[in-house]
């Protein structure tokens, strides 16, 4: 069994958003989040600005193009539909960044920033009991708990750890990445998130990010099958399952696609050989704007083979036999 370990650290090195994302990603979103605060109407509403999604949940993978804030509402007037608090926040920002640089769209308002390749996608939110309401697709409202699948996120990290590090964080990036590389556009990342949720929540202990990478891409092969008949339950939301643009054929699709990757990862896992086992990572992975993700081994060639079949160094007892004058007699 090939671990690579020092390969799988380099390819999650690979994925990490880099350092500029990150630090345009925290002056986009605060400059759209002081917006929406300084707004006296929305202020009259409680208005609450935090950050969300993929990038709040330290999961985000590079190249990082939006940043999601979300507007919790206390105190709103509950008759108040979603068409005109969009269009608030829409006159909001615009008078901010100008006309051109904001869209108004179904449930959120976009705010670009071409100077960084990036958006910020801004949701308002009213109470729901425990939960909040968002708005939905048919311009109505749909729960949502982002702060419970951040919480969650967190748990589960440190609940499986690997050394001193939790584990769970670097292999959901990991699957975000193989999402990229090899799936349609729905199901979104979010989906393939709560997939290797599910997946992590009754996971034994493994000694290495490959054997992780594995049982996390079998376990979700799993949820996702069963998720085609009775959909996938949303752990953030009691009793409801998580929303999706994938139809019925996608997620068949995605179902079919998904069961050939897990068995690769599988075959991969138990490859002695560590450059034929690298190379089916490779694959796995596949690239980003950067390059290969998965590094070969120092001894591998591009081809999975083995550079030479001895490493000779100084002092060395073997070296590889040579032919004719050349050839090393014992």
């Amino acid at each position: 069994m090939a671990h690579l370990v020092q390969q799988f650290d380099e390819a999650l090195n690979n994925v990490e958003p880099i350092q500029q994302d990150k630090t345009n990603a925290a002056e986009a979103h605060t400059e759209v989040r002081k917006s929406i605060e300084n707004d006296d109407q929305l202020a009259g509403m409680g208005v609450d600005t935090i950050l969300i999604g993929s990038y709040a949940r330290s999961v985000s993978i590079r190249r990082m193009h939006d940043v999601d804030v979300f507007s919790k509402l206390p105190d709103v007037d509950f008759g108040l539909e979603p068409a005109p608090l969009l269009d608030q926040f829409h006159r909001v920002l615009s008078q901010r960044f100008g006309q051109s640089r904001v869209k108004r769209r179904t449930r959120i308002v976009e705010v670009d920033f071409p100077e960084f390749d990036m958006s910020v996608d801004a949701v308002p939110a009213r109470p729901a009991g425990i939960v909040w309401e968002i708005p939905d697709r048919s311009a109505g409202w749909v729960e949502t708990n982002p702060e419970e699948l951040g919480r969650l996120t967190h748990e589960m990290n440190g609940h499986h750890t690997l050394g001193t590090e939790g584990i769970y964080v670097p292999i959901v990036k990991l699957v975000r990445q193989i999402r990229r590389e090899h799936f349609a556009k729905h199901p979104a990342g979010v989906y393939f998130e709560v997939l290797a949720y599910w997946a992590f929540q009754d996971m034994a202990a493994c000694s290495s990010q490959a054997e992780y990478l594995s049982r996390a891409l079998a376990g979700m092969t799993v949820t996702l099958r069963n998720a085609l008949t009775s959909g996938m339950k949303d752990p953030s939301l009691p009793d409801s399952n998580l929303e999706t643009k994938a139809d019925a054929a996608q997620l068949a699709q995605t179902l079919s696609t998904l069961t050939s990757l897990s068995q690769h990862a599988d075959m991969a896992l138990a490859e002695e050989d560590e450059c034929k086992s690298a190379l089916e990572w490779r694959d796995l992975l596949g690239r980003n704007d950067d390059g290969l993700v998965f590094p070969m081994p120092a001894h591998c060639d591009e081809e999975g083979r083995r550079k030479f079949d001895f490493d000779v160094v100084a002092g060395s007892k073997r070296v590889p036999s040579g032919e004719g004058k050349f050839a090393c007699l014992s």
